[in-house]
């Protein structure tokens, strides 16, 4: 967001289309003040532009572009009540930003020129490096430019480099010309890049990176897909070896800014509830051979099946039959309360801002919720947070 509001800073005309035609995801107020950490400090602010979301909980998001003595700030709020015009939107919002409502509003101070740019002659800033050390983002020395004309030493300037940018963008972020992180790492480390000279060490291994990012790059080409994710982690800490998102230039990293139906994936983990609670056992016969009605809608497997199958053949042969029938002898809010002990209703806990949050019904898990949520719908969630869910299937819960 911070980096496309920088693209439409001089142009507020198409700042309040693009915001007003799209919806947008808001993480709560404390992430955001993570992301921006800046307060409003002028009390005169002149809105330019503003774009809103409304959640499926009714609540207000928004996005102010700001500018005063010639700055200009992008204020984020969110979690507001719904306005009942226009008028009384603008007014709320900017009174906020004169108040700078420490729960409510966080501003950004924008350079005019919010470029890219890894070229600056008073960079400091510490490198990032793989689990064995080798650089991902150093700083290094070079011949310098008319963009350093005020600096002290005018014949060199301090850039920015990503040795692996072509595998590693999506996460490891780039900076702009004020030294500030923009995306990724370099964003959500920024402090600490800037003040400690130690490297950030991640637990990622560019060469497992490299294989995975070559691989997945032939697999888009045989199945003419247009993008693809893929998350390695170690399953007994977590700890992600490569984290991929093709393509590498792609707007969003799709292993964790955006979120998905993963359908019989998801699976696994609603007879892993049903065991644990003891509502079938591994040798039971369950019918599957006529639709399950629920509510209003009738539950069918894609192939229907005739008599019976144990659980295990329901996960084999995948029947929805089978999982909507054992996810129903549930108890009111177990299936809801195994989910969210896997992390399936919060935002993925990782050392990046650009998350997403899962989306599923937030106000009332129903029988029918409880059925298409045991076969892996009605629920949305990260890749990120399916593969650390797994983790806790194969190495002993």
């Amino acid at each position: 967001v911070v980096h496309l509001a920088q693209r439409l800073m001089k142009d507020h005309e198409r700042f309040f289309e693009f915001f007003s035609q799209r919806r947008f995801r808001f993480e709560n107020s404390m992430h955001i003040s993570r992301l921006l950490d800046m307060n409003v400090s002028e009390p005169n602010l002149n809105i330019l532009g503003f774009g809103h979301h409304y959640s499926s909980s009714h609540e207000l998001g928004a996005l102010v572009l700001t500018r005063q003595s010639g700055r200009s700030f992008l204020l984020f709020l969110d979690g507001l009540d719904s306005f009942d015009d226009l008028s009384a939107e603008i007014s709320a919002l900017t009174q906020l930003a004169r108040n700078s409502h420490p729960d409510a509003v966080i501003a950004l101070e924008c350079a005019d020129d919010g470029s890219i740019e890894n070229q600056n002659s008073n960079l400091q800033r510490s490198a990032i490096v793989d689990r064995k050390g080798r650089l991902l983002a150093h700083n290094e020395l070079v011949a310098g430019s008319e963009i350093n004309s005020g600096s002290s030493n005018p014949d060199q300037v301090s850039s920015r480099l990503y040795p692996y940018a072509s595998t590693t963008q999506t996460f490891v972020g780039q900076i702009n010309n004020q030294n500030c992180g923009l995306n990724g790492l370099e964003r959500y480390f920024d402090a600490r890049l800037k003040n400690d000279p130690a490297p950030l060490e991640l637990s990622v291994d560019i060469d497992v990176q490299t294989v995975i990012v070559e691989e997945m790059q032939k697999t888009l080409i045989d199945w003419q897909a247009k993008a693809g994710a893929a998350v390695l982690i170690d399953v007994n800490t977590s700890e992600i070896i490569s984290m991929v998102s093709l393509p590498i230039d792609g707007p969003t990293n799709l292993a964790i800014d955006e979120t998905y139906e993963f359908g019989s994936s998801l699976s696994v983990f609603n007879l892993a509830v049903a065991l644990e609670n003891e509502v079938t056992n591994l040798s039971e016969e369950i019918d599957v051979s006529a639709p399950l009605k629920v509510g209003a809608f009738k539950i069918k497997d894609l192939f229907m099946h005739l008599g019976t199958m144990d659980p295990k053949t329901i996960l084999s042969e995948s029947s929805t039959i089978g999982f909507a029938t054992l996810a129903l002898r549930l108890e009111d809010g177990t299936q809801k309360e195994f989910m969210q002990s896997l992390g399936f209703l919060s935002s993925p806990k990782i050392e990046l801002f650009e998350v997403s949050r899962p989306a599923y019904e937030k106000t009332d898990w129903s029988k029918t919720t409880t059925a298409t949520v045991s076969y892996g719908h009605g629920i949305a969630v990260t890749a990120l947070q399916v593969v650390n869910a797994f983790a806790a299937i194969v190495n002993g819960g």
